[in-house]
């Protein structure tokens, strides 16, 4: 069906946009921008584009989309494969494996870069055999209203589907690939083949995002630092211009982005896929006053032998932010598509208002034989939640008693067929742990400086080590179960078996001045490499 192409082609767009190659031979002389010698693609940009994505070279592009295809495929149950077959059957082969891209033609090996036109995607994509790609086009183009024009002595194909258009031309060893709105004209193309006379790779902000991004990723034994394999900026107020003027918009969509301008104006990100390794950094820019509100509702950081602990955990959860305060930010920017109030699920489950953070982590865990070791420490929205669990545990003063552990008072429970508990509550800071000597690791009075130190107020991290948690398939369970109620949903098993890829990940947000800052790692078992698909038969996550 023509809405089911829609769907594909959609996303396609941007999934085959991952390259592009040197200046074009008969070009006239011009000033090439520093960047445009680590992203050629960038040449072709428009200065107006309010986003744009760059990758030095292909392959490295499409290993960060396949992994980001791996993780939005958890959420229906799928593979990495399946979503391959999938892509092959409506397109004739996967932008998402190596080899079908070279097999049509695309250099692997050139530059690439994704930008907006008013907003929807354009792709500059390196052509590696021109022959091969014309051939490939005309045997996969989708039936019905195609039509074909030239440009600036370019051929341009187009077809209409629905409400939207897909077009592309060839311009020396580039194609040029875009999706807009039916009836939008050919000017797409006129502005990409004039982009190199005053085009975006001047622009200082995209300059300061690949610098920024060299610095975050850059190997310190590298001096100075390579250039990322990706880079990327976001302008807020120039995509909130874009959103005002499509008449497709969702109802609301542009005054949301126009809100959201005026407090985060620009978001930078970069990102290196090596055949074993991931790193993303990424950056959301803060209005002062916005940064000031923010640090305002940022919780008190744990301890530092909590946070000495969890450095050696097998998985940890920490979350900083006051609810309340996100759920009034949610509310003021009247998003369509945050249109869902944040849920306090712990008032929902006890009455009691919930934690303003959370920080948890562990060493083990069993749910089998309700085993373990872990540490969690909570600063308290209400003293009255934890007063209440503990008021309902039978016959507590049986099994509870009182001893100082570091020169602390702590109240160690032990009830018989369950781990010792340990914990200790100070005003509105509560610290718990769970198995032998880790409530000593907590409050240690000279813990050591924990590996994941770094500046900046940490707002959230997650982390975790799937070799070291033999049980993961039933830990994911309890918590989607606590998180998102019954199935219908992935199993823990799937989910625990697409995770089994990798050795550790872990992601994290910090305010740092006035940016967020974002930080992705994600280190893959020697099985799991970024492998081309057809390499590795078998894709988890």
């Amino acid at each position: 069906m023509r809405t089911e192409r829609l769907g594909v082609l959609v996303p396609l767009a941007p999934a085959l946009a991952l390259a592009a190659c040197a200046a074009t031979g008969g070009a006239p002389a011009r000033t090439v921008a520093t960047i445009e010698r680590d992203y050629p693609a960038l040449r072709w940009v428009p200065a107006g584009a309010s986003y744009v994505l760059a990758a030095g070279r292909v392959d490295q592009g499409v290993r960060a989309a396949r992994e980001l295809a791996d993780l939005a495929a958890i959420a229906g149950g799928a593979t990495a494969d399946e979503l391959d077959r999938w892509l092959r059957g409506e397109l004739g082969a996967s932008p998402l494996d190596e080899a079908d891209l070279a097999g049509a033609g695309i250099d692997l090996h050139a530059s690439a870069a994704l930008f907006a036109q008013a907003g929807f995607p354009t792709a500059a994509l390196p052509v590696a055999d021109a022959g091969r790609l014309r051939g490939f086009l005309a045997r996969h183009r989708p039936a019905g209203d195609a039509a074909a024009s030239t440009r600036r002595g370019e051929a341009a194909t187009s077809w209409s589907i629905g409400d939207w258009r897909l077009s592309w031309a060839m311009h020396g060893r580039w194609l040029f690939v875009h999706l807009g709105p039916r009836g939008e004209g050919e000017g797409w193309l006129d502005r990409v083949v004039a982009a190199p006379d005053a085009g975006l790779a001047a622009d200082p902000d995209l300059a300061a995002a690949a610098d920024r991004g060299r610095r975050a990723l850059g190997d310190r034994a590298t001096r100075p630092p390579r250039a990322p394999g990706l880079v990327g900026l976001v302008r807020a107020a120039a995509l909130a211009r874009d959103l005002a003027g499509w008449s497709g918009a969702p109802d609301g969509l542009a005054g949301c982005a126009r809100r959201a301008s005026a407090a985060a104006p620009l978001l930078s990100w970069a990102a290196d896929f090596s055949r074993g390794r991931g790193a993303v950094w990424a950056a959301i820019d803060l209005a002062p006053a916005a940064a000031r509100a923010l640090r305002a509702h940022i919780a008190p950081p744990p301890p530092p032998g909590y946070r000495a602990y969890r450095a050696a955990a097998a998985v940890a959860v920490d979350w900083s932010l006051e609810l309340d305060w996100l759920e009034r930010v949610r509310a003021r920017l009247a998003c369509p598509l945050l249109d869902q109030p944040i849920r306090d699920p712990v008032r929902e489950a006890t009455g009691f208002r919930g934690p303003r953070a959370w920080h948890v982590a562990a060493t083990s865990i069993d749910p089998g034989d309700l085993s373990g070791a872990g540490a969690a420490h909570v600063i308290l929205a209400d003293p009255g939640l934890i007063a209440a669990q503990l008021e309902s545990i039978p016959g507590r003063s049986l099994f509870e008693r009182s001893r100082r552990i570091a020169g602390q008072r702590v109240q160690v429970l032990s009830v018989p067929g369950l781990p010792t508990i340990a914990y200790r509550q100070a005003g509105e800071a509560f610290t718990l742990a769970v198995g032998d000597g880790v409530m000593e690791e907590v409050l240690a009075p000279a813990a050591p400086a924990p590996r994941d130190g770094e500046a900046g107020l940490e707002v959230a991290r997650v982390a975790i080590a799937p070799p070291r948690l033999p049980a993961l398939g039933a830990i994911v369970d309890a918590a989607l179960s606590a998180l998102a109620g019954p199935p219908p949903r992935p199993s823990g098993r799937i989910i625990a078996a697409r995770l089994s890829r990798y050795d550790e990940a872990a992601l994290s947000a910090r305010l740092d001045g006035n940016s967020v800052a974002i930080s992705a790692t994600m280190r893959l078992a020697r099985t799991g490499r970024f492998l081309p698909t057809r390499l590795r038969r078998t894709s988890l996550w």
